[in-house]
């Protein structure tokens, strides 16, 4: 049987994985979605199952035993992909630095867990997402294959201690993944049911628009960056020309429709890097940092004649939808967004009464 340092050894790298899953949640909230955070859930992954080997008891010379397959087998599915690949690299460099004769089966072992994890996340798991409990009993079961690159390890008694330890490390690993994996599960459901109430909470239900109050905070901080930069800020103010009139002739889901379109249109037309919302009722507002009159109304007739060209209530000659804009710019420590929006609004209120279906910039 295994010695009393081998069994401490496993109880503190459970002890870390603890500690691995109150930093999961954290790295969820605050590392940006794509690249950057499968690189930090990847880090966390990956320094998670390097410090289970720095805690590990060596059973013969450069032959290390340690639970790290619970941290390598589950970053696939809780980070993805590239998390997986990241925790693997760190791990195998860590594993690397530490040397001794198993250094190369150490690798392979840390390299074939993590694909493990990722063909389950892949094949197996719904969604991505390993919810049912006999799942991750077989996840916790099959991260044990690769122990057998213990065999390939140069010392005499590979075997002997092989056939000491994997059940023992089984039994860990299988918990381990089971708990940890639980916990990691809640962490996610809850940043997931987090982040739908702050979508519910700024987004328009019809149009999928931001509302108003998201666009005040993305307008305050583009406020700050714009004063600090001496860069100016444009903002466009859109109005369905006519929209009350099309509501009481065709009815609120021929009206509905419309906006719809019209939202799609503007999406469509602006950057990026802009700030888009549904301001309220058929007025739709554009902020746009780091844009010159000239480009805020380059954008907004890009807007106007796509709409004229492209929207329709009725037939096609004679049910065109148009849409009126306003337009300002305003750069300079005294820059303000309510500002800009009473300009634009007073721009666009201007384009109304000159005809329509056309764009008007506030002096």
């Amino acid at each position: 049987m295994p010695n009393m340092g081998f069994f401490l050894g496993v109880v503190n790298g459970l002890g870390i994985f603890a500690l691995v899953t109150m930093m999961y949640g954290l790295a969820l909230r605050k590392a940006e979605p794509g690249l950057g955070r499968s690189l930090a859930l990847g880090l966390l992954f990956g320094v998670g199952a390097s410090l289970s080997i720095a805690n590990a008891v060596e059973l013969a010379p450069g032959l290390r035993i340690d639970p790290r397959a619970v941290m390598l087998v589950l970053a696939a599915p809780f980070g993805g992909p590239g998390a997986a690949t990241v925790a693997a690299l760190v791990t195998s460099l860590f594993r690397l630095h530490l040397g001794g004769a198993g250094t190369m089966g150490g690798i392979a072992n840390i390299v074939t867990i993590a694909a493990i994890g990722a063909y389950f996340a892949h094949f197996v798991f719904e969604k991505m997402q390993p919810a049912r409990t006999r799942d991750l009993l077989l996840l916790g079961l099959l991260c044990n294959v690769p122990f057998l690159f213990i065999l390939t390890v140069p010392v005499d008694n590979a075997s002997q201690i092989f056939l000491r330890t994997i059940g023992p490390m089984t039994v860990a690993d299988v918990i381990g993944v089971l708990v940890l994996g639980r916990f990691l599960c809640s962490e996610r459901k809850a940043f997931v049911f987090g982040r739908a109430l702050e979508a519910e909470a700024s987004t328009d239900p019809l149009t999928l628009l931001p509302n108003r109050r998201h666009l005040e905070r993305r307008t305050s901080e583009m406020v700050e960056t714009a004063r600090r930069s001496g860069q100016p800020i444009s903002v466009l103010v859109i109005d369905i020309d006519r929209f009350k009139q099309v509501n009481d002739t065709y009815g609120h889901d021929v009206g509905d429709t419309i906006l719809l379109k019209v939202a799609d249109v503007v999406r469509d037309n602006v950057r990026k890097s802009d700030a888009i919302a549904r301001f309220g009722g058929e007025e739709i507002v554009v902020a746009m940092a780091d844009a010159t009159p000239e480009a805020a109304l380059q954008t907004a007739e890009r807007i106007r004649l796509a709409v004229d060209e492209k929207i329709f209530h009725g037939e096609q000659e004679s049910g065109n939808v148009t849409v009126s804009v306003g337009v300002a710019t305003q750069q300079g420590e005294d820059l303000s967004f309510k500002r800009l929006f009473k300009a634009a609004d007073e721009a666009l209120f201007l384009a109304k009464d000159r005809g329509r279906n056309r764009v008007e910039v506030a002096i």
